[in-house]
């Protein structure tokens, strides 16, 4: 990863800043045409468009059922200048190179929508469903006041980076509802989202993952007040996850758990700081996993199988675990101390334990807010941070 200014280091982690991206109004290239649709017309305005086109959409509500053409670069819709076009259970079937940009979308359903881009905007009520959206990108998109939030299944090679879910499943809701659900998925980045606040309510978790999922990337996320992350949940006993990386993650005040991985294989979990609320676990026939530089509360691991499940763990501060864990040789017992807890702030402060405590081959280049890692500090931010 690439060295960034402390300005630049400033402006990633402010996500309300990213999410801006949904009051922007970018402007068509000039050789761009651009085009307007009503209700109804979203199918006619993209048959006469071509790669680099926008189709600017006017007040009204859409329910259409949209064929998207095999683009070959982005065509984009947005919001007619000074309108607000409703879109309420919006489909897009087939087709390629669609971009969605600024647009507040109620139930959207996509499937086998290629190269598929949703940036900026909100999605809200009814969440969005991605099926087969190959190359899939979701970005500065605020997630909110939902029933579900983004699910993504039978999808490969997709990135999910900026966004912020919170007031997900609806309070109205009994149980259920993710920020992000993903189902049988493949070579995939979640990074740099914010999950907070969501209702304290059974089935209900920042990510779920579900079924058999491979080489997944899940760095720089924060995690507030929620429940946090879950491989291979209770109904999937038979599923297996494959080399994830779970790094520079911040997990603060979770319920229930940080991060539960469940036939975890082959994965590792690095440098995140979960120092209160919930555990984090690898459990269910997991093999070969690596659990290095953390900060946990609570670690929690089938003590007479800890050797198969993890094999690798060390260079970890960890407050709790089950008795007859076999820590590293490095790990450290006890609790860090941070600048700010109370505001969220999760830095190491001067004289905590974890300061240059980690193991310099399995650092990151940077941390969670993006500055170079200068010495082997613990958890998601770097102490120079």
């Amino acid at each position: 990863m690439s060295h960034r200014s402390r300005a630049a280091r400033r402006s990633r982690a402010v996500l309300p800043l990213v999410c801006g991206l949904s009051a922007l109004a970018l402007a068509p290239t000039a050789d761009a045409a651009v085009r307007t649709a009503k209700p109804g017309g979203i199918t006619a305005a993209l048959r006469t468009s071509a790669p680099g086109d926008v189709v600017q959409l006017r007040a009204g509500t859409y329910r259409d059922a949209v064929t998207v053409p095999a683009f070959a670069g982005d065509v984009t819709l947005e919001a007619f200048p000074g309108e607000t076009p409703t879109l309420t259970s919006l489909t897009l079937t087939g087709g390629s190179h669609l971009r969605l940009r600024g647009l507040v979308l109620r139930a959207l359903r996509a499937t086998g929508t290629t190269d598929l881009t949703v940036e900026g905007g909100e999605v809200i009520a009814g969440g969005a469903f991605f099926q087969a959206t190959h190359r899939l990108t979701v970005t500065g998109v605020r997630v909110h006041d939902a029933n579900d939030g983004l699910v993504v299944q039978k999808a490969n090679d997709f990135t999910i980076s900026h966004n912020e879910c919170f007031n997900v499943p609806l309070p109205s809701r009994a149980e259920g509802g993710d920020c992000l659900q993903m189902v049988t998925t493949n070579r995939f980045q979640i990074t740099d989202n914010l999950f907070r606040d969501q209702p304290s309510k059974p089935h209900t978790d920042a990510i779920e993952i579900l079924d058999n999922n491979a080489d997944g990337l899940i760095a720089r996320n924060t995690f507030r007040n929620v429940r946090g992350i879950v491989m291979t949940p209770g109904n999937q006993p038979l599923r297996d996850q494959w080399r994830m990386t779970v790094v520079n993650n911040l997990f603060a005040r979770t319920r229930t758990f940080a991060f539960n991985g469940v036939r975890m294989h082959d994965s590792r979990f690095a440098n995140n700081t979960a120092a209160d609320g919930g555990y984090v676990q690898f459990g269910g026939a997991s093999s070969g996993n690596a659990v290095v530089n953390n900060i946990m509360s609570r670690f929690q691991v089938d003590v007479t199988r800890q050797r198969t499940y993890v094999p690798v763990e060390d260079y970890n501060l960890i407050g709790s675990a089950p008795a007859g864990t076999k820590f590293g040789a490095h790990d450290l017992i006890g609790s860090a101390t941070f600048r700010d807890p109370a505001q969220f702030d999760y830095r190491l402060a001067a004289g905590s334990k974890g300061i240059g405590a980690g193991d310099a081959a399995s650092l990151p280049a940077d941390d969670l807010l993006g500055a170079p890692r200068t010495q082997p500090d613990l958890g998601a931010y770097g102490f120079a941070s």
